[in-house]
């Protein structure tokens, strides 16, 4: 009424939300959940990454390109992170283990950390080495010091711009999330799949797990 504050937290508002989930539900309606991305598929998605990475007739900028989506999703499986958070994650937040079986995030920027606090959480190596994290993002990073980009500092997962020179910028969620479906789509085993599927899957696969 005075024209402050978040309109969205009006009483009106509130009222008129209420009233949409009531008639949904009475028409039978549920929200529409991200379809999870379970192991198998992401081996599956790691195989066709690997082959990719493997074909002799592929440039350096498609490499670093395949080797920075294969640690990211990996990276995104794993952390049961969000995507946007997870593309502003930067090299100095990251530290090895002790016996080098993982590494540790303390992430402290991103869509839901805005307000001083920080998320800490690690991951570990896995038994399976085409599906260990920790190993992808060796080899990401690795190809970055073949092409000469120092990870020392900056964004760990870094885009391309539009002359397909590599920037020191945050990857964008919506650039990964296509990419995702582009490749899901070529090895053919998409079904709907999208970036949330990762933690979708992650989390379900934890809860499954206990």
């Amino acid at each position: 009424m005075l024209g402050l504050g978040n309109p969205a937290a009006s009483p009106e508002v509130q009222k008129y939300l209420k009233a949409s989930t009531e008639e949904q539900l009475q028409a039978r309606i549920t929200p529409k959940q991200a379809v999870p991305l379970f192991l198998p598929k992401l081996l599956l998605l790691a195989r066709f990454l690997n082959r990719k990475i493997a074909a002799h007739s592929i440039n350096l900028s498609a490499l670093f390109i395949l080797a920075r989506d294969q640690a990211f999703f990996k990276r995104l499986f794993f952390s049961g992170d969000r995507g946007s958070d997870l593309g502003m994650v930067k090299t100095e937040e990251i530290l090895r283990f002790p016996q080098d079986d993982g590494l540790l995030f303390n992430h402290v920027w991103g869509k839901t950390l805005r307000d001083g606090a920080s998320n800490v959480f690690g991951i570990r190596r896995h038994l399976n080495p085409e599906l260990c994290p920790v190993k992808t993002i060796e080899t990401y990073v690795a190809v970055a010091s073949e092409l000469r980009i120092s990870m020392t500092n900056g964004y760990l997962f870094r885009p391309t711009n539009p002359h397909g020179h590599i920037v020191n910028k945050p990857l964008a969620s919506s650039t990964a999330d296509e990419r995702l479906k582009l490749y899901l789509k070529e090895a053919p085993i998409y079904e709907g799949e999208t970036l949330h599927s990762f933690r979708s899957g992650s989390a379900l696969t934890l809860a499954l797990s206990v």
